[in-house]
């Protein structure tokens, strides 16, 4: 199993409106693509208007589908929604 992991600082004023967005619009059309098995939004206690997106693969091969037919539309979604107010960083994990 692996875990794709995407970290994003956010801009206060839109905070509330992004996250609203983020849990009906963007985690949803992730999950349509019926390659993910589950996800998780965290939010930092560490850093302000930091949040944690973890989506679960059953294997690499599905995170590369993902990659290849949905995830260029997904990555763009949120930019031209929000524009440059957040900043986000991505991680690919392995379950061990």
């Amino acid at each position: 199993m692996v875990i794709y992991q995407v970290q994003v600082v956010v801009q206060p004023q839109i905070e509330g409106e992004w996250l609203d967005w983020m849990k009906k619009v963007h985690v949803p059309d992730l999950m349509a693509t019926g390659l993910i098995v589950s996800s998780q939004i965290t939010k930092s206690l560490d850093d302000a208007h930091t949040y944690y997106f973890s989506y679960w693969f059953h294997s690499q091969e599905h995170y590369q589908s993902y990659v290849r037919d949905h995830a260029p539309r997904l990555k763009a979604h949120p930019i031209e929604v929000f524009g440059e107010k957040f900043v986000a960083s991505r991680k690919l994990l392995e379950v061990i």
